[in-house]
């Protein structure tokens, strides 16, 4: 059984562990965010929220894997990517 000295002790080397950094640890360097936080916007989700919607509207309101509704959003957002440069590939799964 831990007195209260031992107690006080086994919190205080806690706390010590979680605060102290790694040795050799740094900081990431800042990244700003600004370019990311314009280009998102509650529109544009909107957006292809309502593309998503109209997917699975045609597909028995499903967007499940192997219907209908999932190759649309599938094929969406593929032409999404490839439009913003990227090479998509795709891999096929039963």
């Amino acid at each position: 059984m831990m007195g209260k000295r031992g107690y006080a002790v086994a919190v205080l080397t806690a706390i010590a562990l979680v605060c102290t950094p790694a040795l050799g640890a740094s900081a990431a360097p800042p990244t700003s965010t600004v370019d990311l936080r314009e280009a998102v916007t509650v529109e544009g989700v909107r957006a292809h929220q309502a593309e998503f919607q109209e997917f699975a509207d045609l597909s028995e309101g499903t967007r499940e894997a192997s219907t209908l509704g999932f190759r649309l959003s599938a094929d969406y957002i593929e032409g999404l990517m490839k439009a913003a440069g990227y090479e998509v590939t795709r891999q096929p799964f039963e």
